[in-house]
């Protein structure tokens, strides 16, 4: 920009110069020879004075000759013979020049050409000085040439120092002009470079100035904008991670344009795929084919990272009536699914647990009614007992769940105490050896728990009873049960371990299910409801605890439960 004004200016001002000084030459030159031939016509003025005063005009002119031989005299009749010439010798008729033409017709006259005899260009002023003769003086161009030389030189050296000072002027001039531009320049650049807080002093109030408080105004414009754009995308972004759906948002060629992270995690996504094909991140064709369609909602089931089942809202993307993708709303509704078939599961398990003993108290509370044999009647209505006292445990437990999943985190904590789990221990166990004792079950004891915990005394006796009562219905005659308590890292580790009839590997997964039966004829006839497992594990919940199983059929299983210790 600052060479372009420069040369531009430069350019002006030698143009200006260039043409100002041939003008001032031409001028001068035109001027000079104006004067010349002023000055020749007063010379020939005063020569045709002396030449009408005097009888032989052409002694006179001779003499006048040798006083400037710088002016060529020429003395002719009007029939333009020449009667004297200051260059001597024998000459031509001249009635055929310009000058003699003019003076004869209007007096006077003058020209300026080549001449023959003085083989140079010469000005020529001639004059009638009466009807008889003519007088024509003359002098050579060489001596205007060299007048205009003269003046030429003054001409340029003068041009030469005003272009020199115009020159530095015209660089301050320049750079006055283009250093804001400068500034302008360097504050565009470093702003598009994201340094959105630069901008330009402002110094002048011309145009420049102008253009500055414009720009500055652009600056704060766009860097207001790009805030709300900023603020807007974390909002955006915020929100999308929070979402416990996914999002994903592809173009009209299922370029991924936007996904969050949850929806990344539903498709087990390693890398960034933004601007990929979905396909090559999902590697589902079902889930590709969902932009393509017109559903609004769909449920598919996925196989990779691992098996899903996914709800998917689908809705267009619109720009100013354009469309440009379309966005998906998905939704993991794994659990759901397994939630709605567990209570399916349950309501059936309930109502099958329930039905059996009904069944039972029904058919022989019929059968009661035609029976006459006292001995029959008294096996009947003990079996008729057995079954109510049966139902009865069935709904105790499942009123026990339905506390427990209420009250489940919400523990009650003027009900928690801490308390040593040995002494407990020993009381269940001693309580229970009248029941094992019928099957001849010994019950050992290795108790070295140092350390308390919190909790509920009564629901921690009564998870010991569901394990220990479990291992004397599951240990054959004549077996083992140990209990065992000790302390591994700040916890308070308690195992109850049978050499029973153990649990097959595939069934250790089930075991905690509600109304779960490993072996369900055997488990019915144990007088097991099929809840104990499942309350066990609530308990455990409420006060943090956890439960690992080991177990090997045929030789027995392992229980072992781990609480904070304190």
């Amino acid at each position: 920009m600052k060479n372009k004004i420069i040369v531009f200016t430069i350019s002006i001002i030698l143009f200006s110069i260039v043409v100002s000084t041939v003008s001032s030459i031409a001028i001068s030159n035109y001027q000079y020879v104006n004067v010349m031939k002023a000055n020749l016509k007063e010379h020939n003025k005063m020569l045709a004075d002396i030449i009408n005063n005097n009888d032989n005009p052409e002694k006179i002119l001779k003499s006048l000759s040798k006083g400037d031989k710088n002016i060529r005299i020429t003395y002719l009749d009007i029939e333009g013979n020449v009667i004297y010439d200051t260059e001597g010798g024998k000459l031509d008729n001249h009635l055929n020049r310009k000058e003699i033409k003019g003076a004869i017709n209007h007096n006077q006259e003058s020209d300026i050409r080549y001449s023959e005899t003085l083989k140079k260009d010469m000005l020529y002023y001639a004059l009638r000085v009466n009807n008889n003769s003519i007088i024509r003086t003359a002098v050579p161009i060489s001596n205007i040439n060299t007048f205009i030389r003269r003046n030429s030189t003054y001409y340029v050296i003068t041009a030469l120092i005003i272009l020199i000072i115009t020159l530095i002027i015209a660089l301050k001039f320049t750079s006055y002009i283009v250093m804001p531009l400068s500034e302008l320049e360097d504050t565009a650049y470093k702003i598009s470079k994201g340094e959105l807080n630069k901008r330009i002093s402002i110094v002048t109030d011309d145009e420049i100035g102008k253009l500055g408080t414009a720009f500055n105004y652009l600056a704060d414009s766009l860097d207001e904008a790009l805030r709300d754009v900023t603020d807007k995308q974390t909002r955006l972004e915020a929100i999308l991670k929070s979402m416990d759906s996914g999002i994903i948002a592809v173009d009209r060629n299922h370029n991924v344009i936007m996904i969050n992270p949850c929806a990344v995690n539903i498709f087990g996504i390693k890398e960034d795929i933004l601007g990929k094909k979905l396909i090559n991140a999902v590697r589902d064709f079902d889930i590709d084919s969902i932009f393509d369609s017109d559903k609004e909602f769909m449920e598919v089931t996925i196989i990779y990272p691992q098996k899903k089942n996914l709800r998917i809202r689908t809705a267009e993307i619109t720009i100013k009536n354009e469309h440009i993708g379309r966005v998906a709303v998905i939704q993991d509704i794994t659990d759901l699914k397994n939630i709605e078939q567990m209570r399916v599961q349950f309501v059936a398990n309930v109502s099958h647990e329930l039905k059996t003993p009904l069944t039972s108290i029904k058919g022989f509370a019929e059968t009661l009614q035609d029976v006459e044999d006292k001995e029959v009647q008294k096996k009947f209505i003990k079996i008729i007992n057995d079954e109510a006292d049966r139902l009865t445990r069935i709904i105790n437990d499942l009123l026990e769940l339905s506390k427990l999943d209420k009250a489940e985190n919400t523990n009650d904590k003027d009900e928690l105490v801490l308390f040593n789990t040995d002494e407990i221990i020993l009381d269940i166990t001693s309580m229970l050896e009248i029941e094992s004792s019928k099957k001849c079950i010994k019950i050992y004891n290795e108790l070295d728990n140092k350390k308390r915990i919190l909790g509920n005394i009564d629901e921690f006796k009564q998870m010991l009873i569901i394990l220990v009562d479990n291992a004397i219905k599951y240990t054959e005659s004549g077996g083992n049960i140990y209990v065992r308590t000790y302390n591994s890292l700040g916890n308070v580790i308690i195992e109850v371990e049978d050499t029973g009839i153990g649990i097959p590997e595939k069934d250790l997964p089930r075991i905690f299910e509600r109304f779960y039966r490993v072996d369900k004829a055997r488990s019915r006839a144990k007088g097991g409801t099929g809840l104990g497992l499942s309350i066990l594990k609530h308990l455990l919940i409420k006060i943090d605890g956890a439960i690992e199983v080991k177990s090997t059929l045929g030789v027995g299983s392992k229980f072992i439960i781990k609480i904070k210790g304190q």
